[in-house]
């Protein structure tokens, strides 16, 4: 988690012609910007590429790109949201609610990842001597205790990272003397830990909360994406954006939000792998989001 802060001053933008060669310091540290915003694009294309394989080996859509978690996509979906969250985390921007909101999409990344969604009940074409196989009943329950023993195990490893991690955070981000708020940072910070250790909590003591924690991150991650894509088009909040990428993160922002309501009603009417259509799609704005964003940072030293 790093701090960030909104200098008003231009941002550096080297053209291709005066960027540092790679082999210098300066230069590794723009190849190394540079990839870490791409390794996010293909770590979603990791996700499509494996549910496409699965879809295709079973013959059949799951409700979810979810429930592919109880799939052999499982390692491909796991590893690839960790891959996504952390960076999410590490990204410099800044102005220091930018930097927060990609910070809180990031763990909530994180814990998508490490926290299932409940076992589908039945999954329509999984076939068993002409009856479909359904894996959630009561001797079977929504959330079994294997996986609740390895949420149990992660969230705990992620918690004590966490908290390390905003103590570092505190000790050793760069304090800016114009910041006319010096003590925000602190107070996002406590937040922060107070939050993730909140939640925790609940997710031991409180089944309904156990059983939609993944829903529920979901939901909260691509409300995040979407309010720092909303605030990259806001003329007052990103003045030196260009108006093309200002247009094309208000369609993301209004675009995410758009699906989110199609597909919740989608979700109450039933339709099928309404749920399924619904992250696919967001999933993919995401990733043009981050496309455009990279496009346009590509010679930028920041966001």
């Amino acid at each position: 988690m790093s701090d960030g802060s909104n200098t008003g001053q231009p941002a550096v933008t080297p053209t291709p012609s005066t960027a540092p060669p790679p082999n210098t310091p300066a230069g590794a540290l723009i190849v190394t910007y540079r990839s870490l915003r791409l390794g996010i694009v293909l770590a979603v294309g990791m996700i499509f590429l494996a549910v496409i394989w699965e879809a295709a080996r079973a013959g059949y859509l799951r409700g979810s790109i979810s429930s592919y978690f109880y799939s052999p996509v499982r390692s491909v979906f796991v590893g690839s949201l960790m891959i996504i969250g952390f960076s999410l985390i590490v990204i410099h921007t800044r102005h220091r609610w930018e930097e927060t909101c990609l910070t809180i999409g990031g763990t909530l990344a994180i814990i998508v990842a490490l926290v299932p969604t409940t076992v589908p009940r039945c999954e329509a074409g999984e076939v068993s001597d002409g009856t479909v196989i359904c894996r959630a009943t009561d001797s079977d329950p929504a959330l079994p205790d294997w996986v609740r023993d390895g949420v149990a195990n992660n969230l705990f490893a992620l918690v004590v990272i966490s908290l390390i991690a905003i103590v570092l955070t505190a000790r050793y981000a760069p304090k800016r003397p114009d910041d006319p708020r010096p003590e925000r940072l602190k107070y996002l910070l406590i937040g922060y830990a107070a939050a993730l250790v909140i939640g925790a909590i609940l997710y031991g003591t409180w089944e309904w909360f156990a059983e939609h924690t993944h829903m529920i991150a979901a939901i909260l991650t691509f409300v995040f994406v979407g309010t720092t894509a909303a605030f990259n088009g806001s003329s007052l909040h990103r003045p030196l954006n260009p108006e093309t990428y200002r247009k094309i993160y208000r369609a993301v922002a209004w675009g995410m939000l758009g699906v989110g309501i199609v597909g919740v009603i989608a979700i109450v009417a039933d339709v099928p792998d309404a749920l399924f259509w619904l992250e696919t799609v967001e999933l993919a704005i995401f990733a043009g989001y981050w496309i455009a964003q990279t496009r346009q940072n590509w010679n930028r030293e920041s966001l």
